[in-house]
């Protein structure tokens, strides 16, 4: 019984060990973050025979990361390991990775000893004027999200070209074109950014977290505040940091644009659903009308709409005028929602005025949706339009979605009066 338990026990052992034998092997670069990632897959772009991964997954906490057995056993048998060497992954490197791995065949880059050695610009985290105060006794650390700056990033893409000319000496060419490339497009960012902040009068970021973009807003001459330095352990804001960040947000007066590319192209957006809607409703309509006149229809539709549009438009730039107002995005809203509510209900009292006026005064040019005339053409039904008529009715509904405008402006402007007293 023992001889067979000690058997099994064995068998159980050659399994494990022939399992551990079979395991997928490593890739042959390894980066501890997406940054170092991102230079190596750019760098060995079209070189197939190059495998490359990164240990923290998109998602995963980058502070107190912890190295799998399996992530150590890569990283110990690859050919080259990128690292930060800030205080996120220093530690862990410095204890489980440096004293064991074999430099004859493992190249190690740390981004923070590239920078020093070539004079690149290292910043001592700063605590932002909204945080809370850290516990005393923290060591005073380098902010590490050193590839924010431009000239950085540029230093350590080269040191990592060239290593990886040094490993793969085949493709040193093709190593050198794809570096060169991405150098370029990184500059064009560059001065993308630099003709964004130059362009725009307000030139400060508030984050209500973390804030990793300091070497990015001194790169750019921007100002900041946040709840949090950048690699700070704190989680939770406290009510004076919160009261602080929104003081800010009103100092910087900060309010949509409904004028900028952004909410043009939203409004684009919504007339486009809009349109569909109506192509839609034609589709399910009972009786269906013909094409020829669904388009009379919707153009007369489509143009009251394009006009009270522009009416809303003047309005929330009128109720908005005042600094201390909501923005013009608040008072657009409001627009809307009273059109879709009073200002429906309005509009179809004015109709219905105006159709018993026209009943009454047999103003047949005045009845609402009879401006064409049928009449047969073989055996077919055609229309013709009879613009008179199509031009009359189209006057009186602008008109009418001016009165109504004119009176919600009115309660507006009321209402407003009476919340500010």
């Amino acid at each position: 019984m023992l001889k067979k338990l000690k058997l099994i026990l064995l068998g159980l052992i050659s399994l494990l060990v022939l399992a551990s034998c079979s395991e997928e092997k490593g890739a042959d670069i390894i980066t501890t973050n997406y940054v170092g990632y991102d230079f190596v897959r750019e760098v060995t772009k079209d070189v197939e025979d190059i495998s490359y991964s990164m240990l923290l997954k998109p998602g995963s906490k980058v502070h107190g990361y912890d190295p799998s057995s399996k992530d150590i056993r890569d990283i110990l048998s690859c050919k080259l390991f990128i690292y930060v060497g800030g205080e996120s992954d220093s530690e862990w490197v410095e204890k489980s990775i440096l004293p064991k791995i074999d430099y004859s065949k493992t190249k190690v880059i740390n981004m923070f000893e590239v920078l020093e050695n070539n004079n690149g610009m290292l910043f001592k985290e700063e605590d932002p004027l909204s945080a809370d105060e850290e516990e005393e006794g923290e060591e005073e650390e380098y902010d590490e999200h050193v590839w924010n700056d431009i000239d950085n990033a540029l230093i350590i893409l080269d040191a990592i070209t060239t290593e990886l000319k040094v490993i793969y000496p085949d493709y040193q060419s093709a190593f050198e074109n794809n570096s060169a490339s991405y150098q370029v497009g990184l500059r064009e960012v560059d001065q993308q950014i630099i003709g964004l902040c130059n362009s725009k009068p307000k030139k400060t970021m508030i984050f209500a977290d973390r804030f990793p973009l300091l070497y990015f807003v001194n790169r750019y001459g921007l100002s900041y505040d946040a709840c949090f330095k950048g690699c700070s352990t704190q989680i939770e804001a406290s009510r004076n940091s919160i009261m602080s960040l929104a003081s800010k947000v009103e100092e910087n007066n900060s309010k949509c644009e409904m004028f900028g590319g952004f909410g043009v192209l939203i409004q684009a957006i919504l007339g486009a659903a809009a349109f569909s809607i109506l192509i839609l409703k034609r589709y399910i309509e009972k009786p269906r009308r013909p094409w020829k006149i669904w388009f009379y229809d919707v153009a007369k539709q489509i143009i009251s709409s394009l006009v009270l549009h522009l009416f809303n438009l003047i309005i929330s730039a009128i109720l908005s005028s005042d600094e201390n107002d909501a923005d013009a995005c608040v008072w657009y809203f409001v627009t809307v929602v009273l059109d879709c509510t009073l200002g429906a209900f309005l509009s179809y009292i004015f109709m219905w005025l105006t159709d018993g006026i026209a009943n009454s005064s047999d103003w047949t040019f005045l009845k609402s949706g009879l401006y064409y005339e049928e009449y047969m053409v073989g055996n077919k039904k055609t229309y013709k339009l009879n613009w008179k008529k199509y031009l009359s009715q189209l006057g009186v509904w602008l008109a009418i979605t001016l009165i109504v405008k004119i009176i919600l402006l009115i309660m507006l402007k009321i209402c407003k009066l009476f919340l500010v007293n």
